[in-house]
């Protein structure tokens, strides 16, 4: 809850009272342990220890249903929020990227690939929006799986729009923004983008009585 609250108190809280990265009648699945960790030191803001949490799976030691892929996943959002791109985190994301591609349930991580392609190789990010862009008209996902899709094809767009007009894709004519022409404006469409992203962050902020989404969103966007 703390989570999707914005409230690093109360995952502070709860990990520290409720979980403690102990093995319990629950929990019995080490790779799991380590990949609450990771999101535990991802939410709070501490890289170096996400990646310190994530060794033995980074190693292939352990592994299981849900991890490494949830956290490789976490660790490519904690790289993208400090702004840190190399060869290491390359191989993560890849790894990150292999397990969720066929998979809509997983929308949200996709948009930070899409924030870190920004980066680092924006055409493999616009090849990565066409092909996930179904997802965010079609998935029946929560708002905030749209909300980080959104914001993620928002800063990659905005940052091509700098460096051209438009480009060619064949949409589907579900998408808002279709056109019969399959030639999309890059500007156009990042404030499509943004404009969604914004108008979720707004109702998650004014709900939790915070501005953590509405700052998350300005800050990669404009940044």
């Amino acid at each position: 809850q703390g989570v999707v609250l914005d409230d690093i108190e109360m995952v502070k809280e709860g990990f520290n009272g409720y979980f403690g990265g102990r093995k319990d009648s629950i929990v019995r699945c080490d790779a799991c342990i380590d990949g609450v960790y990771v999101k535990y030191h991802v939410f709070t803001g501490d890289h170096d220890c996400a990646m310190i949490a994530a060794g033995d799976l980074i190693k292939g030691k352990k592994s299981c249903n849900a991890n490494p892929r949830a956290a490789f996943n976490n660790l490519l959002i904690s790289a993208v929020e400090h702004n840190i791109a190399n060869e290491e985190i390359e191989k993560i994301r890849l790894s990150a990227y292999t397990r969720i591609k066929d998979d809509p349930f997983f929308m949200d991580f996709i948009g930070w690939h899409l924030i870190y392609l920004s980066r680092t190789d924006a055409a493999k990010g616009l090849s990565m929006y066409k092909k996930h862009l179904p997802w965010s008209f079609s998935s029946h996902r929560t708002p905030l799986n749209h909300f980080a899709f959104d914001m993620g094809a928002a800063v990659l767009l905005k940052a091509l729009a700098e460096k051209r007009k438009s480009f060619k894709a064949n949409i589907s004519e579900k998408f808002p923004l279709h056109n019969d022409g399959d030639t999309y404006n890059f500007k156009e469409l990042a404030q499509y983008h943004y404009g969604r992203a914004k108008d979720i962050a707004v109702q998650y902020d004014t709900r939790n009585g915070t501005t953590g989404y509405t700052d998350r969103l300005e800050r990669l966007y404009h940044g």
